[in-house]
């Protein structure tokens, strides 16, 4: 794998390339917001690691809006997630809708109807 300072600035030809790529391939998938310093890219191995879910169901939530896009690596197909909007979309999966707490708090707690009862 060929590595680089990240602290380089790229080429003008590189640039050129990348709005290249940009044009052709239609709307790039890029995150909402900037990144925050120190934060870490991960790659799709570890996104399915820390999600436990894998590729093709990752990128159908990303088309439905469901999921943090990722960032998309300047002169290559790579891509990378946030580690802060990966665990932030964690966090949010834990916690439950506010409309499923309401049902839940307001639903009455009645048994199943047995055969016995009719």
């Amino acid at each position: 794998m060929n590595v680089r300072d990240i602290t380089t600035a790229p080429s003008k030809q590189a640039q050129a390339t990348c709005k290249k790529h940009r044009r052709s391939r239609g709307a790039a998938v890029y995150a909402q917001g900037p990144l925050q310093p120190g934060d870490r890219l991960l790659s799709m191995r570890e996104v399915e690691g820390m999600t436990s879910a894998k590729k093709s169901w990752i990128y159908d939530r990303i088309g439905r809006g469901q999921f943090p896009r990722p960032i998309r690596l300047c002169a290559s197909r790579r891509v990378a997630w946030s580690e802060r909007a990966i665990q932030a979309w964690i966090t949010a999966q834990s916690t439950p809708a506010p409309a499923a707490q309401d049902a839940a708090t307001t639903a009455p707690a009645t048994p199943p109807a047995t055969p016995a009862d009719r």
